[in-house]
């Protein structure tokens, strides 16, 4: 009880003190697009309206300036000339320099775009060739199981590496050639991962890759591996975006290509994007023939752990070529375009046996086609992708985007995924994150009653036309969202999300009866700052469900942030108390990290967890940074399970980072 106690404490004091909210440290460089669907919606609606919701105009492409309200390619086009008259914009008013842009549509666009002037300063060179390295060890501090020096003496399972996580990153920024590298290896890992990436910029708007790379087109029917995090209710999130052509120097180790890519401007309307790989993906080849035939792709491996000898004869097992190419045209309102892929492996996949797993992809290859489009007329947006496999089992989706008036705006969009279409790289709008049977109608909106407040609701009805995994019959559901944002003062910020889903699932694993199920899921944040060089935040946040047995679960945290005049010294901590009944219930909290990391730990049972990180910047060209977290449970003596059982109840983690620029 004291705990709790010394927390509303806090809370109290915190609400009567009032400031402004400082610039987020977001950086684009951190692994985002490692995390899952689920976690990665999570978290980003944990960052809703301060990080991943709104556009660094230096550093947005077009395809993210297309996705304001309002904005077409015509108005685009107007403002990059500008830009490549006077220069690039640094301030939000001076968009009101632009002749022919309506200001009610640049009122509209405030909410979602941030003009930092030290992101200039902070991430483009200011001469050519300047070179970014980041070397960040991390490892938990506690003995594992699979540390035990015994396990490996006796013949037993266990990891044959060492505890510590290392990353190291370089980034050559230069014109017209960038490079990218990363080597990575988890704890208890021997092998290196390693990623590089070459890219430079040819004639005109021409520009190519060499090495790792990330690929979409339309809007990821076909393939899209880029992060998306599901649908939304804020409007710039709404519509799915795929990647494009990037670079991906990354130690995500899933869904990405190797090989070279090329993006030609044919005319100034005109794109056309051609992608060759030769990768070699994760998986569980079976070579025995009694069992499954010889050669057979069992399934693909995507957690990128390779600790154990059952783990590391997944490395690297499947030969994947594929060829990719897109077509891009852009007239006045219009951009439509046409994708094909081909995929071709080294052995064919083989179906499930479980009933579930019918639909599942077989085969030694896939093609893909598809074509998209998108119109503007005035405020609204009109959006759309419709795509056919080789057995010409077809995906559709479309739907709108329409700001009907600068504090209002509606979405929409209809689906329709076949039981038998077969995308593996595909990402797009969907209740669980897979393009493959599914059919659904999603409407939202959003509002700005008053100046201080906005309110943004979504509700999806979904149905799946075949068995899913825990439910053993053709079934459905509903997805509901609900934001509330209210600006107290320049001080200060509250933010309430509501969401709920309904569904169906087996009463138990091995009866087929199903009853429904729902979760509810609450959240409320409020942000202050009692001193322009400090900010605090607390939060509460509650999940529930109805079945298989009724449970919830709860968690409070404040976290405090300070940073020195001169700001060089940052410093944060932490504090986080929750108590769920069972991991249905379990929380995704997003924690205080170092620059260019993220973390959100999963946290279910009962315990605390507490965090504290310094940072700090030696000169112009180096930056240092340490954080320290420790996880305990009340209601456990051992934490974790298998080889990474650690005997107590609980569990810290350090992490060192070292940055140089030069």
């Amino acid at each position: 009880m004291s705990r709790f106690t010394f927390l509303l404490l806090l809370i109290l004091v915190g609400s009567a003190t009032n400031a402004q909210l400082p610039e987020t440290d977001w950086q684009p460089e951190a692994d985002v697009a490692e995390a899952s669907v689920e976690d990665g919606q999570l978290l980003l609606e944990e960052n809703t309206w301060e990080h991943l919701g709104r556009i660094r105009w230096q550093q947005s492409n077009r395809q993210e300036r297309l996705r304001l309200p309002g904005m077409t390619e015509a108005i685009l086009l107007a403002i990059e000339a500008h830009e490549q008259l006077y220069g690039p914009l640094l301030d939000f008013e001076e968009f009101q320099q632009i002749a022919d842009l309506p200001l009610e549509l640049l009122r509209s666009w405030k909410p979602y775009i941030g003009m930092e002037l030290s992101f200039k300063l902070r991430f483009t060179p200011e001469k050519s060739g300047q070179h970014q390295l980041l070397i960040r060890n991390r490892r938990i501090l506690e003995a594992q199981q699979g540390y035990d020096p015994l396990r490996a003496a006796e013949g037993r399972s266990h990891y044959p590496g060492s505890p510590w996580h290392q990353l190291i990153r370089y980034r050559y920024d230069g014109h017209p050639l960038q490079l990218g590298l990363v080597l990575e290896r988890d704890p208890g890992e021997l092998p290196w991962h390693f990623s590089l990436a070459l890219s430079g910029k040819g004639p005109g708007k021409s520009r190519w890759i060499l090495g790792d790379m990330r690929y979409g087109a339309g809007y990821g029917l076909t393939i899209n591996t880029g992060f998306y995090a599901g649908k939304s209710s804020d409007p710039l999130l709404a519509v799915p975006v795929s990647s494009g052509l990037r670079p991906a120097a990354s130690a995500a180790e899933w869904q990405r290509f190797r090989g070279v890519g090329l993006q030609l401007a044919l005319s100034h309307k005109l794109e056309y994007t051609v992608m060759l790989s030769f990768a070699r993906q994760h998986g569980t080849v079976s070579t025995d023939v009694e069992k499954a035939g010889a050669g057979e792709i069992n399934n693909l491996y995507v957690s990128g752990l390779f600790r154990t000898q059952t783990e590391r004869e997944k490395w690297r097992q499947v030969g994947e070529f594929t060829a990719a190419q897109s077509l891009q045209w852009q007239y006045k309102n219009w951009l439509t375009g046409w994708s094909s892929v081909f995929h071709r492996w080294s052995a064919p996949f083989v179906v499930g046996q479980r009933p579930d797993q019918l639909h599942q992809f077989s085969g030694q290859q896939q093609w893909l086609n598809s074509v998209w489009w998108r119109y503007n007329w005035r405020n609204l947006q009109t959006y759309g992708e419709w795509a056919i496999d080789a057995q010409a089992d077809q995906a559709l989706i479309m739907g709108c985007l329409w700001p009907m008036h600068k504090n209002f705006g509606l979405q929409g969009s209809i689906r329709q995924y076949a039981a038998r279409y077969q995308a593996l790289y595909a990402q797009s709008l969907s209740a669980r994150g897979q393009v493959q049977g599914e059919s659904g109608i999603l409407a939202g909106f959003w509002w700005e009653p008053a100046r201080k407040w906005r309110l943004q609701a979504l509700v999806d009805y979904y149905r799946w036309p075949w068995l899913r995994y825990q439910i053993d019959r053709p079934s459905g559901g509903y997805d509901r969202q609900f934001l509330l944002f209210y600006q107290q003062r320049k001080q200060a910020q509250w933010s309430l999300r509501l969401r709920s889903f309904t569904g169906e699932r087996n009463r138990s694993e091995a009866g087929p009866l199903v009853d429904a199920h729902q979760r509810w899921q609450l959240r409320l944040l409020y942000r202050f700052q009692p001193h322009p060089l400090c900010e605090v935040v607390f939060g509460y946040q509650q999940s529930s469900q109805s079945s298989p047995e009724a449970a919830w679960g709860y968690g409070f945290w404040q976290s405090i942030r300070f940073q020195s005049e001169n700001k060089k010294l940052s410093l944060a901590a932490q504090m986080i108390l929750f108590d769920t009944d069972n991991f249905d219930n379990r929380l995704y909290i997003a924690e205080r990290d170092l620059r260019y990391a993220s973390s959100m730990p999963v946290l279910s049972g009962e315990g605390q967890r507490w965090v504290v990180l310094a940072q700090y910047k030696l000169g112009k060209s180096w930056d240092v940074g340490l954080r320290f977290a420790r996880l305990r449970y009340f209601d456990r003596e051992e934490v974790g399970s298998g080889l990474e059982l650690i005997r107590g109840p609980q569990r810290s983690e350090l992490k060192m980072q070292l940055g140089i620029r030069f």
